[in-house]
């Protein structure tokens, strides 16, 4: 789901539909993270909500979510970290990448 200026759109992203994941990696993967030890309060700006959905070589499915926030903060597994780096950048690129597929 991206959310930007009040509206939300949903969008629904499968490796069965051909599309290559390693782009997303390649795009997060352009800029540093730190841990933050506190808990995120609220904020502004567009955000990415993401929930991944994958299955193990044991057959198990797994899942986890992850929040991707224009001002840089980057939420997963109830832990809190900050990118070292352009988020608006990164948000664009990975909006661009979405809404591409």
């Amino acid at each position: 789901m991206y959310i930007s200026n009040g509206n939300s759109t949903e969008y629904l992203l499968a490796k069965d539909q051909g599309i290559n994941f390693n782009e997303v990696i390649q795009i997060l993967g352009a800029v540093t993270y730190t841990r933050k030890f506190n808990t995120f309060r609220g904020g502004f700006g567009d955000v990415i909500f993401m929930t991944v959905v994958y299955r193990e070589k044991d057959g198990i499915s797994n899942n986890y979510s992850v929040d991707i926030r224009e001002l840089g903060i980057i939420i997963s597994h109830e832990k809190e970290y900050r990118m070292n780096g352009d988020s608006k950048e990164i948000i664009n690129k990975l909006v661009d990448w979405i809404t591409s597929q």
